[in-house]
């Protein structure tokens, strides 16, 4: 029978399985990324395309994770969303 959830493994949510997946995860990413981050967080000549996929994402309906990695400067200021339903 195929999966129920195309392109996501449900068994990484297992506590027998899986329960140290998460820290595990965001402890090496968090190793990979610091090595590729230069000092200071200056601005790539990419940052216009990155805030402009950013923009049509945040208004969509897909859910968005940003990770900061900058050690100074300011973030980005968040567009003007849509009225959600409450």
């Amino acid at each position: 029978m195929p999966s129920p959830f195309p392109g996501m493994s449900p068994y990484l949510e297992q506590n027998d399985t899986w329960e140290d997946f998460h820290a595990n995860f965001i402890t090496r990413a968090q190793e990979v990324l610091s090595g590729q981050v230069g000092p200071h967080k200056t601005p790539g000549p990419d940052r216009d395309d990155y805030l402009a996929e950013r923009r049509q994402v945040l208004v969509g309906t897909t859910h968005l994770v940003e990770i900061d990695l900058r050690r100074g400067g300011t973030r980005p200021n968040l567009p003007e969303l849509p009225r959600c339903d409450s």
